[in-house]
């Protein structure tokens, strides 16, 4: 999220906490703007909307 520009950048303001302990270790954070979620096996994913 910082290196996307925090709350200026594309992802905008966190809409959700971050929620860990999901499958395969992962853990997910949604935004206005997308999603940032994280496995170990694939790292980290951004996706926006």
């Amino acid at each position: 999220w910082g290196a996307l520009g925090y709350e200026k950048g594309k992802l905008g303001y966190p809409t959700s906490n971050e929620t860990c302990g999901l499958a395969n270790g992962g853990c997910v954070q949604n935004f206005q703007g997308g999603t940032i979620s994280y496995t170990a096996a694939l790292g980290t994913k951004v996706s926006f909307k």
